[in-house]
C-alpha cells in the first residue's frame, strides 16, 4: 500500500482478515484455559474414587461394604474405622464417694477377665467433670493410657480398676484377722492429755496414743505420724487402694502365741488391705499370731468333728479349729 502496489480495498481486506484471525487465536486460547479447568476438575473427583487411611493403625470395624451407593452430599459417610493400638485408654467408672480420692497423676492399676494375674500400671490423666448417671447412681470417669505394645489388650474390654491411695514395699504384715483395732480417743480425751502434757501441740511426732495404750518395748512413734504419708507406688500390688487405707499409724492388738502359752500385744499398724495390714513395731518376723475364732475342744460326740478340721490355705498359724 505505501508503493501503491495494491488497491485500498484490498488492503482493507488484509486488515480485517488479521484482525479475525488475531480474534481466534485469542478464542482458541481461552478454550484451552477452559479445558485445562475442566481437567483439573475431573482429576479432582478423580481423587474422591480412592481412599487414602489417614493415619496407620488396625482396622476395628467395617461398616459400608463394597457395592453399596454412599451420599456424601449430606455427611461425609464412615467406611470403617481405623484405630492405633500401641497405646490403649481406660475408661474408668468412679462412683462419687471415691472420686475426692482420685487426682491427677495418681498411681493406678487393672486386670482383665482373661489376664489372669498380670496387671497393667498406669497413672490418672484426667477425669471428667461431667458424670454419667446410672439408676440414680452417679459415676465419673477416669481416663489414664496404658501402652500396648504386645496387643495383649482389645478395644471395649471390661477392667476392674484400682487406684492406689496409699503402698508400702518390703514391709512386716499381719492378717487382718489377727487384729483388734484400738478405738481413737474422743477430742475431749486428746485435748485433756495435751493440757496435762503442757502443750497444744500433742507428742513431738505428732502423735496422740489412746487411753490405756502401753507402747511396746523398743516403740518410737513415726515422725509425721497424724499426717499421713505420701501417695501409693507402682508395684505395690495396691496394697492399701483396696481397703482405703490413708496409711496413717494406727494402734491395735494382736494376740501372740509364746511359749509360755498366749499374750496380747500391742502393735502399731500402718497401710492396710482387705487381708493384710503393715507392721511398723510391736511384732518380729516370724512370730505367730492368732487370725481367727479360738473355742475351748467341746465335749462328746461334736469332738470328732474337730479332729476332721483342717484350717483354710493361707491363714496364719495361730488359727485354731472349731
Amino acid at each position: 500500500m505505501a508503493e501503491s502496489a495494491t488497491s485500498q480495498l484490498e488492503y482493507d481486506s488484509a486488515v480485517n482478515n488479521l484482525a479475525s484471525a488475531e480474534a481466534g487465536l485469542i478464542q482458541l486460547e481461552k478454550q484451552i484455559e477452559q479445558s485445562r479447568a475442566s481437567l483439573a476438575q475431573e482429576e479432582t473427583q478423580l481423587e474422591f474414587t480412592r481412599i487414602f487411611a489417614p493415619t496407620s493403625g488396625t482396622v476395628v470395624s467395617i461398616e459400608m461394604n463394597e457395592g453399596r451407593t454412599l451420599n456424601a452430599n449430606q455427611q461425609a459417610p464412615n467406611i470403617l474405622r481405623i484405630a492405633d493400638l500401641t497405646t490403649m485408654t481406660v475408661e474408668a467408672d468412679i462412683s462419687e464417694a471415691d472420686i475426692g480420692s482420685v487426682r491427677k497423676g495418681m498411681d493406678v492399676y487393672f486386670t482383665t477377665l482373661g489376664s489372669g494375674t498380670r496387671r497393667w500400671y498406669g497413672k490418672v490423666r484426667q477425669v471428667l467433670p461431667t458424670p454419667e448417671v446410672l439408676n440414680n447412681v452417679v459415676l465419673y470417669t477416669g481416663l489414664f493410657d496404658i501402652d500396648n505394645s504386645d496387643g495383649a489388650l482389645f478395644s471395649e474390654m471390661t477392667a476392674q480398676v484400682y487406684f492406689i491411695t496409699s503402698a508400702a514395699q518390703n514391709v512386716l504384715t499381719v492378717p487382718m484377722g489377727a487384729l483388734s483395732f484400738v478405738a481413737p480417743p474422743s477430742p475431749a480425751e486428746t485435748a485433756a492429755r495435751r493440757e496435762a502434757a503442757g502443750t497444744d501441740e500433742g507428742s513431738p511426732s505428732g502423735f496422740t496414743p489412746p487411753a490405756g495404750f502401753t507402747p511396746p518395748a523398743g516403740f518410737t512413734p513415726p515422725a509425721g505420724a497424724g499426717g499421713g504419708r505420701a501417695g501409693g507406688r507402682p508395684g505395690a500390688a495396691g496394697r492399701g487402694a483396696a481397703a482405703g487405707s490413708d496409711g496413717r499409724p494406727r494402734p491395735a492388738t494382736v494376740k501372740v502365741v509364746t511359749p509360755g502359752g498366749e499374750v496380747e500385744r500391742q502393735v502399731m499398724i500402718g497401710v492396710t488391705s482387705r487381708v493384710t495390714a503393715e507392721v511398723l513395731s510391736g511384732l518380729k518376723e516370724g512370730e505367730e499370731v492368732i487370725a481367727g475364732i479360738v473355742q475351748t475342744a467341746p465335749a462328746g460326740g461334736a469332738a470328732a468333728n474337730q479332729q476332721n478340721f483342717r484350717p483354710p490355705g493361707g491363714v496364719g498359724g495361730g488359727f485354731r479349729g472349731f
